[in-house]
């Protein structure tokens, strides 16, 4: 049985950078290991012992010429690639020494749950002020280092593109453009109000795509199935979703059966099914049978309360301010 490696190798005859030797930087017990045969398994032995003859085992050496470049940092960059194609779940977030923020333990929590318990398909609905928007791009930036996601939408009000812009450069090094035009839905990182991107006038440049990631703040707006809304999100083609809200039940509990279903159809059975399982009927925003929808929720949403989650922030303080402009 022959065994193939690569070897990277510079080609001798690059007139601007020597060509070092591309063993130097290695072990020589690593070497020599790669020029030894293999030695026989037990399994190969007792194979034998039976009169069944294997061909020898031999690595076989292919040089491969990659132009210019330093032998280690091929050999660097072919390891960190290796990792993470053997990666084989999301145990740890490979994307942490690739941004520019400290995520919080609670930040770090969510993001590998939603990834790893609930395969990219979240509600994020932490209170207002513990890091919605850390936590999904946490999520966005680890699916695109690990190769699961290149287009990406991203659909908030219309105050906030700048500042979803803004976050998802400086802090996540992922660059987005602002949808404006319909030719803007063409680049494969968009950010764009949800106003506008339901509007005739953009919508079907918006539908024409598959998306990798699908990413929707203040996902309470989509609490209303009856709403353009609510339609547009959900004729969206996405592999994975994020619906980021602090208020995912506002009226009744109706509300969070729309939510839900946008993520996992099913989950929480039929409309019907749901009132009659899980809603009391003097009081739509009181559950009955808060036990096992609790234990249903848990498998598509993920909230933090301050309370629990032992970070000490800053008193919120709102007042009206006069300036003279």
């Amino acid at each position: 049985m022959d065994e193939r490696f690569e070897w990277l190798e510079i080609p001798e005859d690059d007139p601007v950078v020597p060509a070092p030797d591309a063993r130097a930087w290695m072990p020589a017990a690593v070497e020599t290991a790669l020029h030894a045969k293999v030695p026989a398994s037990p399994t190969t032995e007792a194979l034998r012992a039976l009169g069944v003859d294997l061909p020898e085992r031999r690595i076989e050496l292919i040089p491969t010429s990659l132009g210019p470049s330093d032998p280690y940092a091929l050999y660097a960059l072919r390891l960190q690639s290796e990792r993470l194609r053997l990666a084989s779940g999301f145990e740890r977030l490979q994307c942490l020494d690739q941004i520019a923020v400290r995520p919080l333990e609670h930040q770090i929590a969510a993001a590998l749950k939603a990834l790893r318990d609930m395969r990219g398909r979240a509600i994020l609905a932490d209170e207002v002020g513990l890091g919605k928007t850390i936590e999904a791009g946490l999520v966005a930036k680890e699916l695109v280092v690990r190769g699961l996601a290149r287009r990406i939408l991203v659909l908030v009000p219309a105050s906030l593109t700048q500042q979803w812009q803004e976050e998802l450069s400086s802090k996540f090094g992922e660059p987005f453009i602002v949808a404006r035009r319909p030719e803007d839905w063409e680049q494969p990182r968009v950010i764009a109000s949800l106003d506008l991107a339901k509007h005739e006038r953009h919508s079907a440049h918006a539908l024409a795509h598959d998306y990798d990631l699908l990413i929707v703040d203040e996902a309470h707006k989509l609490r209303r199935a009856s709403t353009q809304a609510h339609r547009f999100v959900n004729r969206v083609r996405k592999r994975y979703v994020l619906l980021l809200t602090a208020t995912p039940v506002q009226n009744d509990l109706t509300e969070l059966f729309q939510l839900v279903t946008i993520l996992q159809p099913g989950q929480l059975g039929t409309v019907r099914s749901f009132r009659d399982s899980y809603m009391d009927a003097g009081d739509p925003r009181s559950p009955r049978n808060a036990g096992p929808l609790r234990e249903l929720l848990s498998e598509v949403m993920v909230r933090h309360r301050r309370a629990t989650i032992g970070v000490k922030l800053p008193p919120r303080r709102a007042g009206i301010y006069h300036l003279n402009l």
